[in-house]
């Protein structure tokens, strides 16, 4: 097993989710986010990085971009740790995709999406969102 930790001279970076489920399994309290640098996970706050602050003004325009084209404020916005809890509590509860695009301001195709990528939902469930995306429902 790989060690991890800024004490190993190196950021604790994991390359899949599996690889960092299996470490907050094992270290209960870590918290497990993006790498805003690149690809894969970390551990919250093993990481710093100037993207934030970009992505924040980035985030910024379009949401003006979005009330200017009567878009759901949050769509084509980048995911946050809080809007990430937000989404799998409600998930947890059973409310609808339709009802959860409205709570946090995306579109059900965006939430349907995100609910596969973090492997909540499958890819039949996903695809029957998607159809009744579709259809207007």
């Amino acid at each position: 097993m790989k060690e991890y930790g800024l004490d190993k001279g190196h950021p604790m970076v994991f390359s899949s989710l599996a690889e960092a489920k299996n470490f907050a399994l094992a270290n209960p309290g870590s918290v497990i986010v993006r790498n805003p640098d690149g690809d894969g996970f970390i551990i919250k706050g093993s990481v710093k990085s100037d993207k934030n602050s970009y992505r924040h003004v980035q985030d910024a325009r379009k949401r003006e971009d979005n009330e200017r084209l009567g878009q759901p404020k949050n769509a084509g916005i980048s995911w946050y740790d809080r809007d990430i809890a937000i989404l799998i509590k409600l998930h947890q509860q059973q409310i609808a995709v339709n009802d959860i695009a409205k709570q946090l301001e995306r579109t059900s195709v965006a939430i349907s999406a995100k609910l596969l990528s973090l492997e909540l939902i499958s890819e039949l469930e996903h695809q029957n969102n998607m159809e009744l995306y579709l259809r207007g429902s």
